[in-house]
C-alpha cells in the first residue's frame, strides 16, 4: 500500500527531521547574488521547508553498507531483497519516504535513459502521476517500485534530490541510496545493525563508494537536466 502524505507529517514526529533540518541549514543561501534572477532566488528558498524546525537533538550513527551483485541489470532486485530481511529482522513494515529538499522527488523527468525510463512509468502507473514534492508512506509489497527507481535516478539524474531517505516508522534508523547502489545508514540513539546482522544477509561495512557495475570512466545514463 502507498499513501501519500504532507512532508510536514514526516517532519513533526521523526527523527529523520534532525537530518534534513541540518542539511538544509548547511544548503541555505539567500544571497541574491548568487541567483541569476529574483524569482529563481525565490524558487529554491521554497524548497526549504525545515531550517526553521524546532527539534530535539539525537545521536546519530552513520555507516555505508554494501554486497557484491555486479550485474546492474538484477541489482534492484537483489537490493530489496537485502533490504527487506533487514526490516524482517526488525519488524518494520512500513516506510517513510521523504527528500532533503522540497522538489520533485523524481526530478525534472527529461532523462530518457532506458533503465530510468522504464523504472519511473512503472511507478506513474502506481501513483497516477510523477509530479509529487511531499512524502510517501510505504508498505513492504510496494517497496521494490521505490527501491528501483530511486536508485535508477541517483544513479543517472543529478537533478533529483540527492537524498532520498527511507525512513523507519519507530523512529530507529533511515537510509538512502547513492549512485553507487551503496546503502547509506543512519542509526538514531543506538546501533542495532551490526556486522553479525549484515553477513546474514550477506552484506559488510565499507569506508568508501566505488563502482562495482562497470570499469569504463562515468556512469552510462547520468546526465543532468536543465
Amino acid at each position: 500500500m502507498v499513501t501519500k502524505i504532507s512532508r510536514l507529517d514526516v517532519l513533526n514526529n521523526n527523527n529523520i527531521a534532525v537530518v534534513i533540518s541540518e542539511i538544509q541549514k548547511v544548503m541555505y543561501d539567500d544571497d541574491p547574488e548568487n541567483y541569476l534572477t529574483e524569482s529563481d532566488r525565490v524558487d529554491q528558498l521554497k524548497s526549504f521547508d525545515a531550517t526553521g524546525l524546532i527539534t530535539k537533538p539525537v545521536e546519530q550513527f552513520y555507516s555505508i553498507i554494501s554486497f557484491e551483485h555486479s550485474d546492474i541489470k538484477t541489482f534492484t532486485n537483489e537490493l530489496t531483497a537485502k533490504i527487506l530481511a533487514l526490516l524482517n529482522l526488525f519488524n518494520t513494515t512500513d516506510i517513510f519516504i521523504i527528500s532533503h529538499l522540497k522538489f520533485n522527488l523524481f526530478g525534472k523527468l527529461k532523462n530518457k535513459y532506458p533503465p530510468l525510463k522504464n523504472a519511473l512509468e512503472k511507478t506513474k502507473k502506481l501513483l497516477g502521476s510523477l509530479n509529487y514534492d511531499e512524502a510517501f508512506q510505504i508498505s513492504l509489497e510496494d517497496l521494490h517500485s521505490f527501491v528501483e527507481t530511486f536508485f535508477w535516478i541517483e544513479r543517472c539524474d543529478p537533478s533529483a534530490p540527492e537524498y532520498i531517505y527511507f525512513a523507519d516508522l519507530d523512529d530507529r534508523f533511515a537510509f538512502h541510496f547513492c549512485k553507487h547502489g551503496n546503502i547509506h545508514l543512519i542509526e538514531f540513539e543506538n546501533e542495532i545493525i551490526n556486522t553479525e546482522i549484515l553477513s546474514s544477509s550477506n552484506m559488510y561495512f565499507v569506508n568508501d563508494c566505488w563502482e562495482q557495475f562497470s570499469s569504463k570512466p562515468g556512469i552510462e545514463g547520468r546526465a543532468l537536466s536543465l
